[in-house]
């Protein structure tokens, strides 16, 4: 794995097709690889939509829930309760997809820690907008 791994998604080759006769056409294939097209995470339009979005949906929860129960303003329980229930209403739209589900054990844990570490940003960044 190298650095830029980790802000480039890459697709591999369909199954069934060969990487040479994909490379003769001039496609985006690497011939050496396999990897058939790459996307910046941090750059493709999704990106924009995720987090902010995300983050704006986990703040109204909060702050309705503190508005309409008076639940005093300090507690930590609500956000992150809100946070979580994004985050796997999230995972859960992902993985419903039969393209993005991941397909062993160690791609499900996987991806369920990174929706977890995911939640627990969206909870850092609503604590984070509530104290301001």
């Amino acid at each position: 794995m190298e650095i830029i791994d980790l802000f480039v998604v890459r697709a591999y080759s369909p199954k069934g097709t060969t990487i040479d006769s994909n490379c003769a056409q001039g496609s985006r294939i690497n011939c050496n690889t396999g990897y058939r097209k790459a996307a910046g995470i941090f750059t493709v339009p999704q990106s924009v939509l995720a987090f902010p979005i995300a983050t704006c949906v986990v703040v109204t929860i909060v702050r309705s829930i503190r508005t309409m129960a008076r639940v005093e303003s300090g507690s930590v329980v609500i956000p992150l309760a809100a946070a979580l229930a994004v985050g796997c209403l999230i995972f859960g739209a992902i993985v419903s997809s039969p393209q993005s589900r991941p397909r062993s054990t160690e791609a499900w844990v996987t991806e369920g820690l990174v929706a977890l570490t995911n939640s627990l940003v969206l909870f850092a960044a609503a604590v984070g907008i509530e104290k301001l």
